[in-house]
């Protein structure tokens, strides 16, 4: 069967052409009354030059879109107070399309059962924002739920408001190629939006038979975009109650020319912000102006004067006195810990993130054998799997050294490599397989790096 075109209006009026293809109806939009109050099921709206519309749209019906052909001539300026998008429980599209709305929200979207754990709490649903660009705007979004929130080639430029693009629970969330910068007036430059340009809010509550439950975001893709706040803003945001089981932010660039007390990224990553729970599952790497999410730790102590204690033939864990001091660390931490029998207190270091590692593994002492004689003291590197409590020496990680000599103090230096998984616990050990000479550990310097 071929198209099936209508034409509605005569004479001088402005006329609706309509098409049927593949079941979808085409409306091509000349004006703003060719948009109704509630989209209609299955149905595509064309946008044709710029239209400046005053009322609000709801989309509750599956199938539809808006679009345009190039979104530099084809427009649809929203100048009510209210949200010119209001979307509830159905696919809906965007694309091709130049999208203001001056005095009120651009879009609200909502895909999201918080009462039942079914079909991945009720989020079935898949809205794309596509090669459109978003312009003299007071507030951008609020997106809750959804199977699949796509963002591909969208500009959001001068925004003035105090809501950016906010995220919140959706299931996938794909964000690529976007530009967002400028977000302040056009015509003057005076007035800054205080929003977060990219907000990934905390997890949605259960309620009903899920209360006590949250709703997270399962998968998290934000790439190749520009994000660049300026004055209080800040360019990403992730909120300290949010979680995801998989995030990637990679290949972006940042840019915080302009920035006054605003920052590129939150939580700060210079002051632990990698390593809070919300950011453990993110592999953040290859951007312009933030750092990698690499796992690294440096623990070191000096003038130590207590005794690690050995018993003839029995690997012990070094001692330290109190004096372990963690330098710089990410997703990893460094505690004193007693371990087995022994009455000791020795520095070890837990790993933290979620993601399996390939680490390498530094460290340098400085040793003075305790008692006479000559003996052959044996450094090895144990691993805790999991953090139960068995600790395990490392294949090939042994390091003897013999020593003689209550004055002599000796140098040891060891390289390692091995994987470590979370919460993987890593200690230092002495042995000394011939006597039960003590050995005195007073310098000390343990690096371990993704």
């Amino acid at each position: 069967m071929g198209d099936i075109y209508e034409i509605i209006g005569t004479g001088a009026s402005k006329g609706t052409e309509k098409s049927i293809v593949n079941s979808t109806e085409i409306i091509e939009v000349g004006q703003a009354s060719d948009l109704p109050a509630t989209l209609v099921a299955d149905t595509t709206y064309i946008i044709r030059g710029e239209i400046t519309i005053t009322t609000t749209i709801a989309i509750t019906n599956d199938g539809c879109a808006i679009i345009g052909q190039d979104r530099n001539r084809d427009k649809l300026i929203y100048t009510g107070a209210g949200t010119l998008f209001t979307i509830t429980d159905v696919n809906f599209t965007l694309r091709n399309l130049h999208l203001s709305a001056t005095n009120g929200n651009l879009l609200s979207a909502t895909n999201i059962t918080t009462g039942s754990s079914a079909d991945n709490y009720g989020r079935t649903k898949v809205l794309v924002i596509d090669s459109c660009e978003i312009r003299n705007t007071t507030n951008v979004w609020y997106i809750q739920g959804f199977e699949l929130v796509d963002l591909n080639n969208v500009l959001i430029w001068y925004i003035v408001g105090t809501t950016g693009c906010q995220f919140q629970s959706n299931r996938h969330l794909q964000m690529n190629s976007c530009e967002l910068f400028n977000w302040q007036d056009e015509p003057t430059g005076t007035t800054f939006s205080t929003a977060s340009m990219i907000e990934l809010q905390q997890d949605t509550a259960g309620t009903g038979g899920e209360a006590g439950n949250t709703i997270g975001f399962a998968v998290i893709n934000i790439g190749g975009s520009i994000i660049h706040p300026i004055r209080t803003q800040i360019g990403m945001d992730i909120a300290t109650l949010s979680t995801v089981a998989f995030g990637t932010i990679s290949s972006n660039t940042f840019i915080d020319v302009g920035i006054t007390s605003g920052e590129l990224f939150t939580p700060v990553p210079a002051s632990g912000g990698y390593s809070l729970t919300s950011t453990l599952n993110y592999d953040i790497a290859v951007n312009q102006g933030i750092p990698n999410s690499i796992s690294y730790i440096l623990v070191t102590f000096t003038g130590n004067t207590n005794d690690t204690d050995l018993s003839s033939g029995t690997p012990a864990p070094i001692e330290e006195g109190g004096l372990a001091t963690t330098q710089n660390s990410q997703r990893f931490t460094m505690s004193v810990v007693t371990i087995g029998a022994s009455v000791n207190d020795t520095p070890v270091i837990t790993y933290n993130g979620t993601k399996p590692l390939y680490v390498s593994i530094a460290i340098s002492l400085s040793f003075d054998k305790q008692g006479g004689g000559t003996d052959g003291y044996i450094f090895t590197i144990h691993k805790d799997t999991g953090g139960v409590g068995s600790y395990v020496e490392l294949a090939g990680s042994a390091m003897i050294l013999d020593a003689g000599g209550d004055a002599d103090e000796l140098g040891v230096s060891m390289t390692y490599a091995t994987t470590l998984e979370e919460n993987d616990i890593l200690a230092v050990f002495c042995e000394n397989p011939s006597s039960g000479d003590d050995m005195l550990v007073k310098n000390f310097q343990w690096l371990v790096k993704e």
